[in-house]
């Protein structure tokens, strides 16, 4: 799959880009589009405390929630990030209202939003399980 166009996500106009961009490749693999999906959605932040908060708001709001891993930056920084998981339709509005809710808690609690990635078990004929990796930009 080709990458998007951009590195961070930092509007909604960009989130709902690339939404549309990625459903779109996922239909041309032949991804079923009506079957629902795990879908997992990618935050990074600097401040442990200020992700654990957004996390916090989207596992109240039904999201699952992984653990955050800390990263190391190019210039010897430290970073968290953390996936939170949903299950949802492969569907232009199912998705926005996702990253939508999402990308408002990255603006309020000063994180990155770096998109979102599936699994695709129908093309592999198999269920998913844990340790598939998921169709991502």
């Amino acid at each position: 799959m080709a990458e998007p166009d951009y590195d961070v996500l930092d509007s909604e106009q960009s989130c709902r880009a690339f939404t549309r961009e990625t459903l779109a490749e996922l239909k041309e693999v032949g991804a079923d589009m009506d079957e629902p999906h795990l879908i997992e959605h990618h935050l990074f932040g600097v401040d442990f405390d200020k992700l654990e908060k957004a996390v916090v708001e989207l596992a109240k709001k039904g999201f699952e929630v992984e653990d955050a891993d800390e990263v190391e930056m190019e210039d010897g920084s430290t970073g968290y990030c953390c996936d939170v998981m949903t299950e949802s339709v492969l569907q232009q509005d199912e998705i926005n209202q996702q990253t939508d809710l999402i990308f408002s808690l990255v603006v309020k609690f000063d994180l990155e939003y770096d998109g979102w990635g599936t699994y695709l078990p129908e093309l592999d004929g198999d269920e998913y399980e844990d340790d598939d990796e998921p169709v991502m930009h």
